[in-house]
């Protein structure tokens, strides 16, 4: 959910403060300080620290604090985009108080009209600010709005929050296996059909405001992240059925604004070659990814969407165009990963992953590799 995704890195940085992570003992000066721990929803421990692309990484992170009354405490943009990272640790002065905190990674990927909403600070404005990422080469957007208190009985003390960064996108990424005597190629992927605009901001209703993992009512962002994580326990071989989707659900009820339209999206592969007779064993050959605005395409009156995908292929001298459903897809919300796995043998089977986070190394033509 870019299904992705998955748990608060274990690279995030602690910036402006030297107590370590957890530490909510008696400030030493008398002051109340929120340590914020703020994270991209994605998988980031040691064995795919450096398997997210720099542009699915927080470079620029603004932090916007709002106390009671409207009062702006912070706005702050802290710049990483030498160092990016899928987590940040900050810390900031404050009281208690009722707070709302507006989180924005890569707020350039937004576009310049962005800016007026940011300084100053208007709530309204942000709120209702939409854009689309198709095109873009900036580093992917994710926001957050969270609401939250600090007690009377913290004063003085050290309060630390969670948060979860979404990003403001969808991924596409196609993996294939070859098991026919022809090389195939794959020219292109339509995905039909997607939304021209977003919100920058979440917009997720009351149905989806709190999500159940078990028995256990989340937040939505925090639920989305179990489910991320969760989904990549094997992340070389993601489970290829429904169990999870159907176990864990899907996030349906949101918004997209009023003047988006849907329509079909082409994915160029420019013949991306799949080799003849691969084995069970091979690798497969991994496409780049390919990003799109967060869709809500045909949505039925449970929120339940449909979406198609025509592929148009080189088999030997054969020009092949072959259309299917996406299986096991619901939703296009926000951050969702679509991982689909295409194998030529006898007949072509298409799975679809949409909650797993795909760190294959591409391969292309006849280089391939073998897993031990």
């Amino acid at each position: 959910m870019l299904a992705g995704a998955a748990a608060l890195c274990g690279c995030s940085s602690r910036d402006d403060f030297a107590e370590p992570r957890g530490n909510t003992a008696t400030s030493p000066d008398g002051n109340t300080y929120l340590l914020l721990n703020t994270g991209i929803i994605e998988r980031a421990d040691a064995e795919t620290a450096g398997a997210v692309p720099s542009r699915e990484l927080i470079n620029t992170l603004r932090v916007i604090l709002v106390g009671d009354g409207g009062n702006v405490e912070y706005n702050e943009l802290a710049d990483y985009a030498n160092q990016p990272r899928a987590g940040v640790y900050r810390v900031f002065r404050t009281t208690p108080g009722h707070k709302t905190i507006y989180l924005i990674a890569n707020e350039a990927g937004a576009g310049p009209s962005l800016a007026p909403a940011l300084k100053p600070f208007d709530a309204k404005a942000l709120e209702a600010y939409s854009f689309s990422n198709e095109g873009s080469s900036e580093a992917l957007p994710a926001s957050a709005k969270y609401e939250f208190d600090i007690a009377e009985t913290d004063r003085g003390k050290r309060v630390e929050k969670v948060f979860n960064l979404v990003r403001a996108a969808t991924k596409f990424q196609f993996r294939f296996k070859n098991y026919r005597s022809d090389t195939v190629r794959v020219n292109s992927v339509e995905v039909s059909a997607l939304a021209s605009g977003m919100y920058l901001m979440p917009r997720v209703g009351d149905a989806d405001l709190v999500k159940n993992f078990g028995d256990t009512p989340l937040h939505w962002a925090e639920w989305l992240r179990l489910v991320a994580e969760e989904s990549q326990a094997d992340l070389r071989y993601p489970p290829a059925d429904y169990t999870l989707t159907n176990l864990r659900g899907w996030i349906k009820a949101y918004d997209l604004p009023a003047a988006a339209t849907h329509r079909a999206r082409p994915i160029d592969l420019a013949g991306l070659p799949v080799p003849r007779l691969m084995k069970e064993e091979d690798l497969p050959v991994v496409s780049p990814a390919f990003y799109f605005n967060e869709s809500r395409n045909a949505a039925a009156s449970d929120g339940t969407q449909a979406y198609r995908m025509t592929f148009h292929l080189t088999q030997g001298e054969q020009q092949v165009t072959l259309t299917r459903d996406f299986p096991n897809l619901e939703a296009l919300f926000r951050n969702t990963h679509v991982l689909v796995d295409v194998e030529f043998s006898s007949e072509i089977i298409i799975k679809v992953i949409p909650y797993a986070e795909c760190v294959l190394e591409p391969v292309f033509g006849l280089n391939r590799k073998e897993t031990n």
